[in-house]
């Protein structure tokens, strides 16, 4: 669409929710040290970091608007003499802009500390317990819904003049005319970033130096729960028309020569939405983290169970109904003159007329971006010198579960058109003589529908994963488990009507 070079009409509707979260956690443990014989022991240090975002909007917005520009509609008919009609330039411009529920959200925390949980020289008989845990919460709920009405009409016009029945000549000389009318509506946009970085961390889970028959369990561990969920429901109408006149003009019935020159007529109409627009980025981050699970040197008839586990869970869903209709007319005319029955030469020669309509939808887009990056971490399980008869445990497990779901209703539907005439002259019965030169006509109608669009990209780097048994006790039973496991599941489902 060609530019519009004046916007006469504003409307702006605008709904924002904007969080912007930051934390840096220190360092932290549990441990249970020296412990007594036949003592029981329990510690834990947990940090849990609950974030809950939520946007709700409901709006109604109804424009309703009419420019009109005129330099025409003049008469110089019936002189004794020369009858002449010379206009000026127009331009009408105008239009609506709806920004309607925008959403925000930017959530960061930046975890710059390690943590431990540990046993360490236990008494005999003893029961030890340390758990350390790191749990954070993310939920971000967008919920919106518009209704949009849009009604623009400009009209700009310079001809419908009159020079005729003059006893000598009589000339009409159009000045240009240039309308625009541009509906912009940005309705319904999600915007949520939620960063947890977390490199370079190092957790552990221990148990060192156990007692005989003693029961030791140490657990570390991070649960990243992130969820995000946008609904969106717009109904979007729009009407916009464009017209520009230089023609209608007549020179007839004059002594001497009758002419009729008529400027360019430049009608556009631009109809832009983009109604139902989600953009999540969710990034964790655990790269060069150290994770360990060891057993070393435990008791005889002793048992051991060591744990470390990093659980990221993020769930992204996406629900979008949209109803949308359009119609923009745009009409250019330098035509339908006369210059006709004069006792000269009749002549009419015409300016261009363009025309253009543009409508260009995008409706129920939704851009997903998940990335859980543990490049260079090292996971390791590990049981090492371990007791006669005792029984040792040592797992260390990742588990990334993704799950991405987007549901789209579309109704959309488009009227556009676009009419540029410089034809439709006549310059007949002169006794002089009679000419016609009309000018280029050019009619553009483009109408574009995105619809329904859902562009999701998951990206999950792996860790290096190590478990090992060393230097283990006559009859005595290590396992030792270091996995790693990464589901993913991505689900679209879409209607559309265009």
């Amino acid at each position: 669409m060609k530019t519009i070079k004046k916007i006469t009409s504003l409307a702006i509707m605008l709904t924002v929710f904007a969080v912007a979260a930051g934390q840096s956690f220190a360092a932290f443990e549990a441990i249970n040290d020296i412990t007594g014989a036949g003592s029981t022991n329990n510690v834990s240090a947990t940090e849990t970091n609950d974030f809950v975002g939520k946007s709700t909007s409901d709006a109604l917005v109804d424009n309703f608007g009419i420019g009109v520009g005129n330099t025409g509609g003049e008469t110089t008919d019936c002189n004794t003499g020369i009858g002449n009609t010379d206009t000026g330039d127009v331009v009408v411009a105008g239009g609506f802009t709806n920004g309607v529920g925008v959403s925000a959200t930017d959530y960061y925390d930046d975890w710059d500390g390690d943590f431990t949980a540990e046993n360490n020289t236990t008494g005999a008989h003893s029961e030890n317990k340390a758990v350390a845990w790191l749990d954070n919460d993310i939920k971000v709920k967008n919920k919106s819904y518009a209704e949009v009405e849009n009604f623009a009409f400009a009209l700009g016009n310079s001809g419908f003049n009159s020079a005729s029945c003059n006893t000598c000549s009589g000339q009409v000389e159009t000045g240009k005319v240039n309308v625009g009318v541009s509906e912009i509506n940005m309705v319904n946009l999600n915007y949520t970033g939620i960063a947890l970085e977390m490199d370079g961390i190092e957790v552990d889970a221990t148990n060192e130096n156990t007692g005989c028959n003693s029961y030791n369990k140490a657990v570390a561990g991070v649960e990243n729960d992130v969820e995000v969920k946008n609904k969106n429901e717009a109904y979007v109408e729009n009407w916009a028309f464009a017209v520009a006149n230089t023609g209608f003009n007549t020179a007839d019935g004059n002594g001497g020569s009758g002419t009729v020159t008529t400027d360019e007529a430049l009608a556009e109409v631009g109809i832009t939405n983009g109604v139902n627009y989600n953009e999540t980025y969710i990034a964790i981050d655990l790269t060069d983290a150290d994770l360990e699970a060891s057993n070393d040197t435990t008791g005889c008839d002793s048992d051991n169970f060591t744990k470390v586990e990093v659980d990221n869970q993020v769930e992204v869903k996406n629900k979008n109904e949209a109803d949308v209709f359009n119609v923009g007319v745009s009409v250019a005319n330098t035509g339908i003159n006369s210059a006709d029955c004069n006792s000269g030469i009749g002549t009419v020669t015409t300016g261009e007329a363009d025309a253009g309509t543009v409508i260009d939808n995008e409706v129920n887009i939704n851009l997903t971006d998940v990335d859980i990056d543990l490049g260079d971490a090292e996971i390791i399980a590990e049981n090492n010198t371990t007791g006669a008869y005792s029984n040792n445990r040592a797992a260390a497990t990742i588990e990334n579960e993704v799950e991405v779901k987007n549901k789209n209703d579309a109704y959309v539907s488009n009227v556009g058109v676009s009419v540029s005439n410089t034809g439709l002259n006549s310059a007949d019965c002169n006794t002089g003589g009679g000419s016609t030169d009309t000018g280029e006509a050019t009619s553009d109608t483009t109408i574009t529908n995105d619809v329904n669009i859902n562009n999701t990209e998951i990206s999950i780097t792996g860790s290096d994963l190590e478990a090992s048994n060393k230097n283990t006790g006559c009859d005595s039973e290590n396992k030792a488990v270091a996995s790693e496991t990464n589901t993913i599941e991505v689900t679209n489902n879409n209607t559309a009507v265009v």
